[in-house]
């Protein structure tokens, strides 16, 4: 308490002046730090949401480009469509449940 009075006097405030002032600092600083940290969650979230959907785009390509530009006997166009429909799969999800995610979240 000897602080806060040094304080008042510092400043020529009561100290009720001083320790109401503290409190609304610490209710701010508290609010900011909740809403740093749920757009910090938010940002996160999409990117990896996005994340899983570049990479199940680029793996549908590859299989693609492996078919068409390799066209060796060891895949056939079979194997393409079920891993491209595997891959569309994974996409459908990946949106969806980002969608979902980010709803549940508030965005």
């Amino acid at each position: 308490m000897k602080f806060f009075n040094q304080l008042a006097d510092f400043f020529m405030m009561p100290v009720d002046s001083i320790m109401l002032w503290l409190q609304e600092l610490q209710f701010e600083l508290g609010n900011w730090w909740a809403d740093l940290l749920t757009q910090a969650g938010v940002g996160v979230t999409c990117f990896l949401i996005e994340g899983i959907q570049i990479i199940v785009v680029t793996y549908a390509f590859y299989c693609a480009c492996r078919i068409m530009c390799c066209g060796g006997k060891d895949e056939v166009f079979s194997d393409y469509m079920n891993k491209s429909m595997i891959a569309g799969l994974g996409y459908f999800f990946a949106k969806c449940g980002g969608a979902f995610i980010l709803h549940y979240m508030g965005v």
